[in-house]
């Protein structure tokens, strides 16, 4: 497989959609999400594994910000039209809702924003890049205010609102195991996701492969960020699911070896 050259013929895609594993994606976003609503409802209502114990309420909140990060992630996908390549409709379903559930946050608009940054990465017009301070607090700061609506907070604040009135869920239950998890999450997506493969440096390519990859086991890369780490194969090849991109690479590292591709890029797929 050569990774800057994403497979797009008539051909290759009227075999994938009629590929046995082409529902996959979807059941993976659903898993994660289902998963991620249970682990929110059992630390809120304090059904948690050693609910109260200070090493399982905390082992709880690192769990739940992993699944969080992966219904963002699950999000990211859909901007690439891999969570249902064969349904558009479904697909852009999928990514709202995952962004709403996530923190209120605006699906279309993202998926915008994102586009920009793929089609000029670690420059001024990436909505995502530093704005003339590369050091993490200022960047993430920067990035916060970009992308951080009054429109998301009122969301926030109504949810919150549910939980502590309606539901008679402790302040203390929903800021850590609803709030904490967030906001160690969208510091997960910031530093593996976008500082990192993009500070200024030596970058791996150019253009719109100017990034980096991290060096991580499979293993180390999944927990760190969903294979996100692995952003310079996720740049060549914006067709290929967060669950393959670790294969991808491997593949990438192994010229001797004939790689088939098996998920391709929809029509609402970032290039």
């Amino acid at each position: 497989m050569t990774l800057s050259q994403p497979p797009d013929t008539h051909s290759e895609r009227l075999s994938f959609v009629s590929h046995p594993y082409r529902w996959r994606g979807l059941c993976i976003a659903g898993m994660v999400i289902a998963t991620w609503l249970f682990f929110i409802a059992a630390g809120l209502l304090g059904l948690n594994p050693g609910a109260g114990h200070w090493a399982a309420d905390a082992t709880w909140i690192l769990a739940t910000t992993f699944l969080s990060t992966g219904v963002f992630i699950t999000a990211h996908d859909s901007m690439h039209g891999l969570v249902a390549p064969f349904h558009p409709v479904i697909n852009r379903f999928v990514g709202r809702l995952s962004t709403r559930l996530y923190a209120g946050l605006d699906y279309d608009f993202l998926e915008a924003a994102h586009g920009l940054h793929h089609r000029s990465p670690a420059t001024q017009d990436d909505p995502d890049y530093h704005e003339g301070n590369p050091h993490f607090v200022p960047w993430f700061v920067a990035f916060m205010r970009r992308y951080l609506t009054i429109g998301q907070l009122l969301w926030m604040g109504a949810c919150f609102g549910l939980m502590t009135t309606v539901l008679a869920i402790p302040a203390t239950q929903a800021v850590l195991f609803w709030a904490l998890p967030l906001v160690l999450s969208t510091l997960q997506l910031f530093t593996v996701g976008t500082w990192m493969p993009h500070r200024p440096g030596e970058y791996r390519g150019t253009g719109h492969l100017k990034t980096r990859s991290l060096e991580l086991h499979p293993t180390l890369s999944f927990l760190a960020c969903y294979h996100f780490g692995y952003h310079y194969e996720h740049h060549a090849r914006p067709d290929i699911p967060w669950w393959r991109l670790w294969r991808a690479r491997q593949e990438a590292q192994t010229p001797t070896r004939q790689v088939i591709p098996t998920i391709l890029s929809s029509t609402t797929s970032i290039s």
